[in-house]
């Protein structure tokens, strides 16, 4: 299973906004980086939507990624 296919099952099961860092932590990536690639690729769907808002983990104002 791909990281992009690990981040959208996720994001579908949990709800809410989440920012990349928190996505890495979650999912035991690696690096952020590996989580912002996924997210930027699913914000290019229909099913997904990235924006600046707060993320539902950590409360920061960032980028972040839901499911829509």
């Amino acid at each position: 299973m791909t990281i992009v296919q690990r981040i959208s099952i996720w994001l579908r099961e949990v709800g809410g906004a989440h920012c990349d860092d928190c996505i890495a932590i979650e999912l035991g990536l690696a690096r952020r980086q590996q989580a912002n690639r996924a997210s930027n690729a699913l914000s290019s769907t229909l099913n997904f939507s990235r924006e600046r808002g707060f993320c539902s983990l950590c409360g920061a104002e960032k980028k972040v990624i839901k499911a829509v």
